[in-house]
């Protein structure tokens, strides 16, 4: 896991968020049985996983900084992140979106109904809550899909008055297009 918090928060002060929906769950319907989906599977995702739930393996300053930030804020915060883990929410934040998914969740490879989950994700596991069960898959984004949650980020920069993006540089997509918005009055970066 990278020790820097790649995050990109919004503290917006309009009207409450309109939310869109996540997007993107037919290329992991075309891959599913790729060898290459399987090995990120064992090699990345499980070892991930497993580090995660180590009782070492807590929030830092940053998050806990954020944490902060969002209750003195209330509902004129929203948080970004690109990391997978559940670092913010267990320093507090609520109010996140993650873009790349998450590490302690799997989702209905037909439906999109997100379950949290804390083990393997096996071929054989199946979600009944389509008509025919279907195959479960990681709550993250693979190479080449659409990052989740892009509607629901673009409505919170339309609306913000300050951008702060953290631990990030701008220039790799999506981040660069969202530091790039011109609809703030401010834009603070750190990296």
């Amino acid at each position: 896991m990278q020790e820097f918090l790649q995050s990109l928060v919004f503290v917006r002060f309009a009207r409450r968020m309109a939310f869109g929906k996540s997007i993107g769950l037919k290329m992991w319907q075309r891959r599913k049985d790729s060898p290459v989906i399987r090995g990120w599977c064992r090699h990345f995702i499980m070892p991930a996983v497993q580090q995660l739930q180590q009782s070492e393996i807590q929030p830092n300053a940053a998050h806990l900084a954020l944490a902060k930030l969002e209750e003195a804020l209330g509902d004129r915060f929203l948080l970004v992140t690109q990391n997978i883990d559940n670092l913010h929410e267990r320093a507090g934040n609520r109010n996140i979106i993650h873009m790349h998914g998450e590490l302690l969740k799997v989702r209905c490879s037909q439906s999109g109904q997100i379950l949290e989950w804390n083990g393997d994700v096996m071929p054989e596991d199946k979600c009944h809550c389509c008509q025919f069960p279907a195959p479960l898959r990681p709550h993250v984004v693979w190479f080449g899909e659409m990052p989740l949650g892009m509607d629901e980020i673009y409505m919170a920069l339309s609306m913000a008055d300050i951008f702060i993006a953290i631990g990030t540089s701008g220039h790799v997509y999506p981040a660069a297009g969202l530091c790039m918005k011109q609809n703030c009055t401010a834009h603070i970066r750190w990296n």
